[in-house]
């Protein structure tokens, strides 16, 4: 029986044998490896995709950064910026051993966010309601007219009023400039985040500028509200084609027969001097109110001008250049200083690739055999 089972026997046999099994084990475990393997792969392209690759000429990736950044700013204040394509996190998912950043996108447009903020501080201009500080006013109409009787609503006393009332949104109108510049700033440190990944240094440097940049352009609109608000406290103008509500309101108030100023001044019952002040009182309310109310709607109408013009489209015209100019200034090798981490992690990924690479030409040897 021997020499019909050397065949099978002994150390060659066992060898071939062995040899065989385990192609046909990687064979069946050849697909999940596989699959295993080219999905590692592409983690660690996207990986290396994301950390960027080696820069030759630093100071020209200088200037497309920041090109890019000025692009990215105005395209988000105009809306056809949407999404951010990356953002600095510090969530990591493990996935086959590998640790990779999660990519974050975010859906936002800049410039409803600036429009959303400036409305809702601009409600403080409504909530002003001038009638309660108004109640005295009979004391100031008296006090204007000296020793003379108060027969008539005094020129002098309605513009001292309405100045005085106008002063109130000072405060309002600067509150809605800080809360303009603080979303703009925001909008500028998102920017800037997403658009300089790799070069934290860099990052500091052109946020830092682009905010300076826009601390300008809010001192503009700072000092063209200021000058607004005092040509409209300097000079009423009752003459405005908007302030037609005066003369409807005294033609009403001053009608009656017995109430004109000869009658009253012919009579010596104090109930008609009463009424009459009342009702001068009464026409000086509705006046102050009228004006203030038109004065706040021109306020209003170009303090968003004002904000819009000069602290986004200005700012996003002249912002390159401005940053450009400072930011060339310094050495591009010291902008462009990665940290120590990414080095480490791109030459990591470079490695993994050209091992996964090999094991992905052998599997297919494998499956050829």
């Amino acid at each position: 029986k021997f020499p019909s089972l050397c065949g099978v026997m002994g150390t060659p046999y066992l060898s071939k044998k062995l040899c065989n099994l385990l192609i046909k084990t990687l064979k069946e475990a050849l697909p999940s490896v596989s699959e295993k393997v080219n999905r590692q792969l592409e983690d660690h392209q996207n990986l290396l995709k994301e950390l960027g690759p080696e820069i030759t000429d630093k100071k020209l990736e200088v200037m497309n950064l920041v090109m890019k950044f000025n692009s990215n700013l105005r395209d988000s204040f105009s809306g056809m910026l949407t999404t951010q394509e990356t953002k600095k996190t510090k969530k990591t998912e493990v996935r086959d051993g590998v640790k990779l950043p999660v990519t974050v996108t975010l859906f936002y447009s800049a410039g409803s966010k600036l429009k959303d903020a400036i409305e809702r501080h601009m409600a403080q201009l409504d909530e002003i309601n001038i009638e309660e500080s108004l109640k005295n006013i009979d004391q100031q109409i008296s006090a204007s007219c000296g020793y003379q009787p108060p027969l008539f609503v005094a020129d002098s006393v309605f513009s001292r009023i309405v100045s005085e009332k106008i002063k109130s949104l000072d405060e309002p109108v600067m509150a809605v400039i800080n809360a303009a510049r603080e979303t703009i700033d925001r909008v500028i440190k998102d920017i800037g985040s997403s658009t300089f990944v790799r070069f934290p240094t860099l990052e500091a440097e052109v946020v830092m500028y682009a905010r300076q940049e826009v601390q300008a352009k809010v001192e503009q609109v700072q000092d063209f509200m200021k000058q607004f608000l005092a040509i409209q406290q300097g000079y009423i103008n009752t003459s405005n084609p908007e302030f037609d509500e005066r003369y409807t309101i005294a033609s009403s108030l001053f009608k009656d027969d017995n109430t004109t100023a000869a009658s009253f001044s012919q009579s010596s019952n104090g109930r008609k001097r009463r009424k009459l002040e009342e009702r001068e009182v009464e026409l000086m309310v509705k006046l102050v109110v009228n004006y203030f109310d038109i004065t706040r709607k021109m306020v209003k109408d170009s303090l968003h001008k004002a904000i819009i013009r000069t602290m986004v489209l200005d700012l996003t015209e002249t912002c390159n250049i401005t940053i450009l100019s400072q930011v060339l200034q310094t050495e591009a090798e010291s902008l462009l200083c990665e940290t120590q981490d990414l080095d480490i992690r791109r030459n990591h990924s470079k490695k993994m690739i050209e091992t996964l690479t090999k094991a992905i030409r052998v599997m297919s040897n494998i499956g050829y055999r």
